[in-house]
Formats: C-alpha cells, structure tokens, sequence
C-alpha cells in the first residue's frame, strides 16, 4: 500500500504539471557530426507542429511540450532527403540519425598521383545536387542513406560511379583518371607521348635543314672553285 501511494505521489505533480518546457534536442549522425542546418518537424502529443531547423551544432529548442513528449522527425540534410522519425522525451534529447552513412573518395592519376584540386558532382536519386573539391586527392563526405551518382573531374576529364550509401556504413569509392600531373599541372595521360613526338618531328626538320644547308653551302663552294679555276 505505501509503495502504490508512492508511486501515485510521483505521477502525480507530472499529471497536475503536462506542459514542460523541453531542453535542447540534438540531432547527430552515426559518426558523431552534428546534422548542422538540417530541416525537421516537432510534433507534440496534442498534434502541433512545429518546423525548423538544427542550428550550427545539430540542435533546436522546442517550448511548452506536453509531457516532455514529442516526435521529430528529420525531413532533409543539405537539401538531400532523409525521412528520419524518432520519438524525444525529457530523457534523451540527444539523439542519432542511424540513416546517415559516409562516402569515402581517394582520387588519383594513372601514375598513382593524389589528385589534389578534382571536383566531385553528388547527385542523389531524386536529382539533388552537391559539388565539393577534392583535398590531397581525397574525401570524406556523410550522405542519407540511398543510391548516387559521383562524378569526379579534372583538365576535361572525368569518371562516374554509381554507389548506394547505408546509414552507419561507409562506401568507399577509388577512381583514376587519365590524366598526370606535371610540375604541379594536371594534363592528358598523353601529353607527355605528344610532347615527344613534337619534340622528334622538330629534330628531324632540324637535322633535315641543317644537311640541307651544308649542302647547299658546299655545291655553291665547289662551284665557286670551278668557275675560278675556268678563267
């Protein structure tokens, strides 16, 4: 009978009490990055809702929630869609998207060089499109959970790859392109081949003058004797 009261007297002020004013809700990805500018809706018990958007460090502030209670739901990530409902309550504010996953890109020349300044073109299955730059020939990007194209391209040349992302997974993506880098600039795999037939025509143009020359010089030599020795 004591225990029952107890617990009465414990129910009691939050039944008498129903609106709370709820903490911070923070909203992070499997990896521990904060879902900064990420659009969600709070729905309250009573069917309220609310929508906005994760400040700079992944959360958002939701006033008068009835019980402490509410459902969020993440609509959409640097404008890629998401779809990720999970219910809050007084005790866990700081909850994870388990539908985030990461893209992992290593980019390099045919000669094994990073490719530093490459660009990479996300493109997800509803058309939604992100351009980022390669770092060291190398990058690390989160993405919701579905299927992409990556397009990575540098001097005019480029290759795609279709991929899926997993929420809490990473996918790795290796790409080389047929290109090479020269004294810090990006050129066709090629150019060193054209430069060396260049290089071979001229010095063939240039032995063919020079014997043209010489010749030339000698015949008018030898003709200048003869027409001394004539006189």
């Amino acid at each position: 009978m004591k225990s029952l009261t107890l617990v009465i007297l414990m129910i009691f002020p939050l039944l008498m009490s129903p609106i709370v004013t709820a903490e911070p809700i923070s909203v992070m990805s499997p990896f521990g990055s904060p879902l900064a500018g990420a659009r969600v809706q709070a729905i309250k018990l009573d069917g309220t809702v609310i929508e906005g958007y994760l400040d700079s460090e992944g959360r958002i502030s939701i006033r008068d929630v009835p019980l402490g209670v509410i459902t969020l739901r993440v609509i959409s990530w640097r404008g890629f869609s998401i779809d990720y409902e999970v219910v809050i309550t007084m005790y866990n504010t700081s909850v994870t998207c388990y539908t985030i996953g990461r893209l992992a890109i290593v980019a390099k020349t045919v000669l094994g060089q990073p490719l530093r300044m490459a660009y990479v073109e996300i493109v997800s299955e509803d058309g939604v499109k992100e351009e980022r730059v390669l770092k060291n020939g190398k990058l690390n990007v989160e993405l919701p959970a579905g299927k992409y194209s990556i397009t990575v391209s540098i001097a005019n040349r480029q290759v795609t790859r279709e991929v899926e992302i997993t929420g809490g997974r990473t996918v790795f993506v290796d790409v080389t392109l047929p290109v090479i880098e020269i004294f810090g600039s990006i050129v066709d795999q090629w150019y060193p081949l054209y430069m060396t037939v260049v290089l071979l025509i001229v010095i063939v143009i240039l032995v063919i003058g020079v014997y043209e020359l010489t010749i030339y010089l000698r015949t008018r030599r030898l003709k200048k004797i003869v027409e001394k020795v004539s006189r």
